[in-house]
């Protein structure tokens, strides 16, 4: 077996780790409120404040991973939020600034990983094994989103201390950073696009950055903002993260709530750790086999309708990746509607459209990621990816939770019972099911130009190629001139 593949497993399990930290902490976020002394807003503000971290350190973590050696700037990422989520776990209770302190800590370091390890799998494949290769990386997502819901819940539940659910992610962590710098090598930038042009010669293509990134960092941001596909798929990016972020954070505790009210409870707090385990650990399970499912099915699709010889979809073979995410969102959009309404009291029915749901918003995972490989420059794709995460969370992870937050907080007001909890976050999560709807233009959008990205890059290549193969005809040319004279 190759190594590129040990590569990528070892990155698709620390992927699967960096997901699973941030859902720990939604796991268990009722008790953080109850030990805090904080209002749904102020909860919101824990995932709001990762992300502002997170994505102002992305553009300097898009800056290095296009110039510098990519394994070793996210080692260190990985060191800084280990030490982050184990710093978390000991803040005392009247030090809440101190716990948003460390998650922004947190979200600086998880953010050097998702920024650069796509892009390094994307240097070890090209072509249909990339796409797969990226759809198992991004497997690990949705994966490590339900583990965190059940680890944080159970082993906080078995230890009686909510704490200890987030200091399961450090422990595994470790082995994760070990994994990192044993195995995996930093790839050439762009070199298996090369090796595909040139079949796989030595003379052009080296262990050695194929394409180096030498301009200057404006020019690269400039060149992002003038290519419309990688902008249209960016904001529906942007869109899909929002759901999937506001819906991690605040659904174990919409499901607490309507658990609560149903039984007409006047605290979620009678409820039991049984009842509590059972909420967690089916909507953990949930998000691990939809999005397990979602992100190959996504991928699947589009493979199949790119390489159909049907001649009625020939139109649509090259625009197929944006159309399967514009699919995706068509799906989720009224899944995630009807399930709101039934949770309070049909809460199987609501799980089964919550699988829909969270099955269709996973088809751009993979292909979102694949798409901007294949419509930007090998030199700009770390800077590319740094970008798309920035505004993502900018935009859509960081103020998603907390606008949820507050609109709940303001439709409540003084009503502190589980079925005034309930309706105010039922009521708020409408917001990012409008979002769902939405995004739906914006990959119907990119499904229009991206033909026109694609040549673009494709043409790009083919010259590289060629300059590199004419310097190595050269340079065989004054060895034989070298050799003779000798």
């Amino acid at each position: 077996m190759k190594r590129q593949y040990f590569c990528v497993a070892v990155l698709t399990v620390v992927n699967g780790l960096n997901f699973m930290d941030r859902n720990t902490v939604a796991g268990v976020l009722s008790d953080i409120q109850d030990t805090f002394s904080i209002s749904d807003q102020q909860a919101g503000l824990i995932q709001t404040l990762f992300f502002c971290f997170y994505m102002f350190a992305a553009p300097l973590f898009g800056y290095l991973g296009d110039r510098y050696n990519r394994k070793y700037i996210i080692s260190c990422g990985m060191v800084i939020w280990n030490l982050g989520v184990i710093g978390c776990s000991f803040v005392p209770a009247n030090h809440f600034w101190l716990f948003l302190l460390l998650r922004g800590v947190v979200g600086i370091g998880e953010g050097s990983f998702s920024i650069i390890a796509p892009t390094i799998v994307g240097d070890y494949f090209t072509g249909a094994r990339r796409a797969q290769m990226l759809t198992v990386f991004y497997i690990a997502s949705g994966v490590g989103s339900g583990l965190g819901f059940v680890v944080g819940s159970s082993v906080a539940n078995a230890a009686h201390d909510w704490r200890w659910g987030i200091r399961v992610g450090p422990v595994v962590g470790i082995i994760g950073l070990i994994l990192v710098l044993l195995v995996v090598y930093e790839p050439g930038r762009g070199a298996s696009d090369l090796e595909e042009i040139n079949d796989a010669s030595e003379k052009t293509v080296t262990k050695v950055d194929a394409v180096v990134n030498r301009e200057p960092y404006w020019k690269d941001v400039v060149y992002l903002f003038g290519n419309p596909t990688f902008l249209f798929i960016s904001i529906g990016t942007i869109m899909n993260q929002l759901i999937t972020a506001t819906l991690s954070w605040w659904a174990p505790t919409l499901f607490f709530n309507a658990r609560a009210a149903h039984k007409d409870f006047s605290t979620t707090d009678q409820l039991t750790s049984t009842e509590k385990d059972e909420i967690t650990l089916t909507f953990g399970g949930i998000t691990v086999a939809a999005s397990l499912f979602g992100v190959i099915l996504g991928t699947v699709m589009s493979q199949k309708l790119e390489h159909s010889k049907a001649s009625a979809l020939a139109p649509y073979r090259l625009r197929a990746e944006p159309l399967v995410c514009m699919f995706g969102s068509i799906i989720g959009t009224p899944a995630m509607f009807v399930a709101l309404f039934m949770a309070k009291n049909h809460m199987i029915v609501t799980y089964c459209l919550l699988f829909v749901m969270i099955c269709g918003v996973a088809f751009p995972w993979a292909l979102s990621t694949h798409m901007n490989i294949r419509v930007v420059s090998p030199q700009r794709r770390s800077v590319a990816s740094a970008w798309q995460i920035m505004f993502a969370h900018l935009l859509g992870d960081a103020p998603g939770p907390w606008i949820v937050g507050l609109i709940s907080d303001l439709i409540r007001g003084d009503d502190a019972s589980p079925s005034g909890k309930f309706h105010s976050l039922f009521i708020a999560l409408l917001f990012p099911n409008a979002v769902c709807a939405a995004s739906i233009l914006f990959y119907g959008l990119g499904s229009a130009t991206i033909v026109r990205d694609l040549k673009i890059v494709a043409d790009e290549l083919e010259e590289t190629a060629r300059q590199k193969a004419l310097k190595a005809k050269v340079n065989d040319g004054f060895d034989d001139v070298s050799l003779t004279s000798n």
